[in-house]
């Protein structure tokens, strides 16, 4: 039975829909009371020979009885009063532009998706994990643009949107389709939370995904298409109908992603040699720590907010493990091998926190850390103190046999008071620990300060 709408005002979940056949198909835009259309445009807007772009193109030029007609009313529009050579670049990728639809409908919002750079554009349920992180993230960002496009456009009502890059750019369909549905859904709902008053006196109502049958395609597998765009609405529309925004992939998908993404385009981005050598090695030491991070896949599924929630109990939580494990021993006189198990469960839980916070440091191009700073401040101050404790643990447990008290090994760890006979090796990795959190902190608010002046 599906729920309902938390609130009696416009509700996203109930707007999404499916349907087939070309987009550009004027009877059924007229049938759906479409007033917008979604062009996958390339990069020039200057049309293609096939695909949605294509097929809009043709449509609108046979509507005005002209060849190039609506290529040349986008240099119009676009270029302004100089127009500039065809092969230029009007839109970047993951941005859009809007046009008129010269009796197509009222809009046409060109969007440029980006091109899928995994192994293999075949549908297996492994290929899209090689897709690069950056990719991802670009299609992702056309469907924000097509929300940004819709609130500068308040009459628009119902809009056709095709499933961006599953096309000629080869994006795997039901990937793309996720991708289209979480992105979307989530776009509005940001709208939503941040402007309610605007989001409801906008005039969207309706959103319908558009799926062709491709040439050579058997009916089965458009069926299977079909079907599983339906699931994926009613998936996510279960989160979106409480206004919850999604995720629609794993801990352990995004982190790959991002490890494919430094293989691939590192060097472009100037890192060579060392450089790009720690950023790829830290990938993969981050890749190791994901039993931890799969705890918040695990109990948050595909909510996104309540994932976050769980990054924030973990973070607390962790600071009592090392407490639990202190009793254990004191009680239980643990020693030997168990004992160096528990402090390597420590040191692989602190190597977690460490590679974590270092990720946002220095693959800060790649990932998106936080915007909101009180939550950073408070959890940057968390992993201090659970790293502080785990560190006491290991002070503890190495000098046991000289009857250090918890109260010394806590200085140690948090403080970094100095120990009689104390180990070389733990002494500058505690002080090696602190000058890198005390770094962290300045270089966190140092960016946050220059921002600030930036937007003032």
């Amino acid at each position: 039975m599906r729920s309902k709408c938390r609130r009696k005002d416009k509700c996203i979940a109930s707007m999404f829909g499916v349907e087939t056949g070309e987009i550009a198909a004027k009877e059924k835009l007229n049938e759906k009371k479409i007033n917008a259309i979604i062009n996958a445009a390339n990069p020039t807007l200057m049309g293609s020979e096939k695909g949605v772009d294509g097929n809009i193109h043709k449509e609108i030029d046979r509507l005005e009885k002209q060849n190039g007609f609506f290529k040349e009313k986008i240099r119009e529009k676009v270029d302004g009063h100089e127009k500039k050579a065809y092969n230029t670049i009007r839109c970047q990728r993951g941005q859009a532009v809007t046009t008129s639809g010269y009796g197509l409908c009222d809009y046409v919002i060109h969007v440029v998706g980006t091109e899928f750079d995994g192994k293999s554009r075949k549908e297996s349920k492994w290929n899209y994990k090689t897709c690069s992180f950056s990719r991802v993230q670009a299609l992702e960002s056309c469907y924000y643009a097509i929300v940004e496009q819709i609130k500068s456009h308040g009459d628009i009502e119902r809009i056709a949107v095709p499933i961006i890059s599953a096309g000629t750019y080869g994006f795997p369909f039901c990937y793309a389709a996720k991708i289209a549905v979480a992105s979307m859904g989530n776009a509005l709902i940001e709208w939503k939370q941040k402007d309610p008053e605007l989001f409801a006196l906008s005039g969207i109502k309706q959103i319908w995904f558009y799926i062709h049958k491709e040439k050579g395609e058997s009916a089965e597998s458009f069926r299977t298409r079909i079907a599983y765009m339906h699931q994926t609405i009613q998936k996510y529309g279960a989160k979106f109908r409480q206004d919850k925004k999604v995720s629609f992939q794993s801990s352990w998908q995004s982190n790959f992603q991002v490890m494919q993404d430094v293989k691939k385009y590192d060097e472009r981005r100037g890192y060579f040699a060392i450089a790009r050598s720690v950023r790829y090695i830290l990938t993969m030491i981050r890749m190791m720590c994901l039993p931890w991070t799969s705890i918040k896949d695990l109990l948050g599924g595909c909510d996104w907010k309540r994932r976050r929630q769980i990054v924030e109990w973990m973070a607390f939580g962790k600071i009592l493990l090392p407490v639990i494990v202190f009793g254990l021993v004191q009680k239980c006189g643990i020693h030997g091998l168990w004992l160096q198990v528990l402090q390597l469960f420590i040191i692989y839980s602190m190597t977690d926190t460490l590679t974590y916070l270092l990720s946002l440091i220095i693959m800060a191009d790649v990932q998106s850390p936080s915007a909101n700073i009180i939550r950073s401040c408070i959890l940057l101050f968390v992993n201090y103190l659970e790293v502080s404790v785990d560190m006491a643990f290991l002070c503890f447990t190495i000098f046991q046999s000289q009857k250090i008290s918890v109260q010394d090994a806590l200085a140690f760890g948090i403080l970094g008071e100095h120990i009689k006979n104390n180990n070389i090796l733990l002494s500058y990795g505690n002080a090696g620990i602190k000058f890198f959190f005390l770094s962290l902190v300045v270089g966190y608010f140092a960016g946050h300060m220059k921002q600030r002046r930036f937007r003032s």
